[in-house]
């Protein structure tokens, strides 16, 4: 058997252990067919890093070298040290003509998480209108009905929509900023959108 490391990039620390395992009729005449087994797994020294950077836990085969993105200012929300656990940050994203609205909010193991800013309950009703929503023993408040929603998940624990759950937004942190790297949208700026509809009194039966 032979073992040995490759390695794929020096500046996220990342290689191939390679193990080769051959019997013992690998080193017979050409005649003889040799039986031999070759697995390659990823090997991660910097794994929070890689968490962090590239928005991915490294697991398993799946990938064996980590997606790099590279940032984009046109995506940038915001600085990191501007998301609080106390508060809401409200963010734009847009595709072409279409827009919509996010929240950043930071959980207490210090993670930054994006939902989008409307109640299921109403999904006209912003929960955060610019000034950063109310948030209360870990639950971000629509301040219409009350309704609360989790933190860490987006889940309604209680109101009149209760068990509906935010949508989220993908984003990674990186070089002390936040960056929207959702694949449906193509930028992002911190702030309400003054293009958004906010006429149609839309809700969904509760």
């Amino acid at each position: 058997m032979l073992i040995t490391d490759l390695p794929v990039s020096e500046d996220t620390g990342v290689c191939l252990s390679v193990v080769i395992s051959l019997n013992k009729h690998s080193l017979s005449s050409s005649k003889d067919s040799p039986e031999s087994s070759l697995r390659i797994s990823p090997r991660w020294d910097r794994r929070d890093r890689l968490r962090t950077e590239y928005g991915r836990s490294p697991s398993g085969l799946n990938p064996i070298v980590p997606s790099i993105q590279y940032m984009d200012d046109s995506c940038r929300i915001a600085a990191s040290e501007d998301v609080s656990k106390d508060e809401t940050l409200v963010f734009t994203a847009s595709a072409g003509f279409d827009t919509t609205e996010g929240i950043l909010t930071r959980l207490s193991d210090d993670t930054i998480v994006a939902y989008t800013n409307y109640c299921p309950h109403w999904r006209d009703v912003r929960l955060d209108s610019g000034s950063g929503a109310l948030v209360r023993d870990e639950t971000v408040v629509c301040q219409k009905h009350g309704a609360t929603f989790e933190k860490s998940t987006g889940h309604c624990d209680f109101g009149p929509c209760e068990g509906a759950v935010l949508d989220t937004f993908d984003i990674t942190v990186t070089d002390d900023a936040v960056y929207l790297t959702d694949d449906a949208w193509e930028e992002a700026e911190q702030g309400i959108s003054e293009e958004r509809d906010l006429s149609s009194g839309t809700q969904i039966g509760f």
